[in-house]
């Protein structure tokens, strides 16, 4: 049903200028061009190195296009036979009206979906390529195959799925793709954690021809490998979240992954298989208690929100608001929507939640978030969280965004016998003391997580009199605990790394 849905609904895009598109087996038109990150692309110089280009027409405001693009299949082609596969085929997302510009490539204009965050192909901005080829509908896939002169001949491709593709480049072109084998990728650019000592869940993707049943990964640098054995074999384009255990890193930010072997051989390599990640910390609420703002557009009824912990249990929740089934308007729309809550007792991290119920997301009208729609949530008055994610979502996750725990200082000395600054703090951190001579007595500076794990210990840079500086050049960014010691004391506070 979806393949014909799709195909029917090509005619909802159409191109009012009256020329023709040019029949299959014509000369492909010769081009060169920029994409919108300044890559050259040639077709002349593609076809001369024997690759079958594939040429998509669309528009940023086309929805079949859109539709098409998130099946993910035109990726998944790219992916295993394009230049980090097994660099058989071209791909090139070609805009073709004349009249959008960047903004409209970035969703940031009403009606627009964001084609340049969520598309891993290259995107070309020039309408003057599709007028050449009579392109009138979209989307519309255009194969060039190559004639061995360096040029091509080209034919339409009426079914966007990667085993049609795959045949008419058989029946078209004449070449069958050999592609690759023990090609896993790893997909995440950030990974987002509850602590510096979390294991790593990390998404990875089988881009290869054959299924994989196990894989030696590396962080690089850190003499740390793993295995990972896979329950359930990953069939090629499947896609699976595997844990990987938590060396302590307690340097930069971020961190370098490498897939080394697959199912005991050498692994394809390519940047997505040795990949730099992000990692993000989840902030430390200062109090259980927080306050949640969602501003609703003209279609209250369609949008919902929800809180959930670590076990996806969930603590809070609102919507669907008060509005008409199937039209804009009604009691709760273009309002701000508060809610009130106390976070449960315990160690928790938190992830936020929103859902659109027609996958267009919150666009409609001007919202009462500073012109927009979405998500604010406060803890103690203080703006942790503002999430307005535009035109055309379907679902939204803040993953493991912040977290509370049963932490109590009141063991501990009071805050009036030492302080440091700055907080947050970058590279140094440097702790006064009212009474200079505890610094004498001072046996170890760590930093610990909340769960107590202490995660390092610190170098005291410098000590002068009532004043010590500590080196943190090499930790990680995030919330910790400092804490020292001495003969019969603990001293502990809360420090933020940036």
């Amino acid at each position: 049903m979806k393949q014909l849905l799709l195909l029917s609904t090509y005619l909802f895009c159409l191109n009012t200028t009256l020329y023709s598109q040019l029949p299959n087996g014509s000369p492909a038109p010769s081009f060169t061009v920029t994409d919108i990150n300044g890559n050259t692309h040639s077709l002349n110089q593609y076809l001369s190195e024997g690759k079958i280009v594939i040429l998509d027409f669309f528009t940023s405001w086309c929805w079949p296009c859109w539709y098409y693009k998130e099946t993910g299949e035109l990726e998944n082609l790219y992916n295993t036979y394009g230049p980090d596969g097994s660099n058989e085929i071209v791909v090139l997302q070609i805009e073709s009206d004349q009249a959008t510009g960047f903004e409209h490539l970035n969703g940031e204009v009403v009606n627009n979906y964001d084609w340049i965050s969520t598309s891993e192909l290259p995107i070309i901005d020039d309408a003057n390529i599709g007028e050449d080829y009579g392109i009138t509908n979209y989307p519309t896939y255009i194969i060039v195959c190559p004639n061995g002169s360096g040029n091509g001949l080209i034919y339409e491709q009426t079914i966007p799925l990667e085993n049609a593709f795959l045949s008419a480049f058989g029946l078209n072109c004449g070449n069958q793709l050999i592609g690759i084998e023990n090609y896993l990728a790893i997909t995440d650019d950030e990974i987002e954690l509850c602590s510096v000592s979390d294991d790593f869940n990390v998404t990875i993707k089988n881009r290869g021809l054959n299924p994989i049943l196990s894989a030696k990964v590396e962080l690089v640098g850190l003499n740390f490998e793993t295995i990972l054995n896979f329950s359930d074999t990953l069939f090629p384009n499947e896609e699976r979240i595997v844990s990987i255990t938590n060396p302590l890193i307690n340097g930069d930010s971020n961190i370098v992954l490498r897939i080394l072997e697959v199912n005991g051989f050498l692994a394809h390599q390519s940047s997505f298989t040795e990949k730099e990640i992000e990692l993000k910390y989840s902030l430390y609420l200062s109090s259980r208690e927080i306050t949640v703002n969602f501003f609703t557009d003209n279609w209250p009824m369609a949008t919902t929100w929800k809180i959930i912990d670590e076990n996806q249990e969930i603590v809070a929740q609102g919507g669907p608001y008060v509005g008409f089934v199937a039209s804009p308007g009604g009691t709760d729309a273009f309002k701000k929507k508060t809610v009130d809550v106390i976070l449960p007792t315990g160690n928790h991290c938190y992830s936020v939640l929103m859902h659109d119920l027609t996958g267009d997301g919150m666009q409609e009208g001007i919202g009462l978030n500073n012109g927009g729609f979405g998500i604010q949530i406060l803890n103690k008055g203080e703006e942790i969280i503002n999430c307005d994610p535009k035109s055309f979502w379907k679902n939204v996750e803040l993953k493991n965004n912040f977290r509370t725990d049963d932490f109590s200082t009141e063991s501990y000395k009071s805050e009036e016998d030492f302080s440091f600054y700055p907080n947050p703090a970058n590279n140094f951190l440097f702790i006064e003391f009212q009474n200079p001579t505890i610094i004498d007595e001072i046996k170890a500076f760590q930093l610990t997580d909340f769960s107590g794990k202490v995660l390092s210990q610190l170098k005291v840079f410098e000590a002068k009199n009532n004043l010590i500086e500590l080196d943190l050049s090499r930790i990680q960014k995030g919330v910790y605990l400092l804490s020292f010691v001495t003969s019969n004391e603990v001293f502990s506070k809360y420090l933020i790394i940036e």
